[in-house]
């Protein structure tokens, strides 16, 4: 994998299915962030992604960054439960200290995600040296109270998981 050392690495992980729904996570992302911010889009993936599909991406987002694409093996998910709710996307992030080896730190998003700020500035300004992720508390509506209670999640005091800054150099030495 090409690494550019100025360039913000930015996971998100999705299907074919999801293409659209990545691709504006994707456009909000440069709508938001200087054209000085330049990103590397490392997008994971177990199915493979068409390659007109992978050129439509390339060509929106021209000079401002470049993408890797990863098709991710099932073995790095052996012994995770996999179901219709939880595809196995659901679960890179939680590997992602070991698929990215060459990256230290990394910003990491669903591709359901619309960004509104610019997330340059969060990733350069979020001092993680003593932290494992950075996110933000889930903003719980009322009939997911009785489900969070059950799983042993407080209403309002847990991180939602679709938006993640990671210190993968941290999490490596776990």
């Amino acid at each position: 994998m090409k690494i550019v050392q100025d360039h913000i690495p930015l996971i998100v992980s999705f299907t074919p299915n999801y293409f659209i729904g990545a691709s504006n996570c994707i456009f909000s992302i440069l709508e938001n962030s200087s054209d000085s911010d330049k990103f590397h889009f490392i997008c994971l993936y177990n199915v493979d992604l068409p390659s007109h599909l992978k050129t439509k991406l390339e060509n929106m987002v021209g000079d401002r960054g470049y993408f890797s694409f990863m098709l991710v093996a099932d073995e790095f998910l052996t012994g995770i439960e996999v179901n219709q709710r939880y595809s196995s996307a659901a679960y890179y992030r939680l590997i992602l200290a070991d698929l990215l080896p060459n990256y230290d730190k990394v910003i990491y998003i669903d591709c359901d995600v619309i960004v509104r700020n610019n997330i340059a500035s969060l990733f350069h300004h979020t001092d993680l040296a003593n932290y494992y992720v950075a996110g933000v508390f889930e903003s719980t509506l009322p009939e997911q109270y009785e489900h969070l209670n059950k799983i042993g999640c407080k209403p309002g005091e847990y991180i939602n998981s679709g938006f993640l800054i990671m210190n993968l150099l941290k999490l490596r030495s776990m």
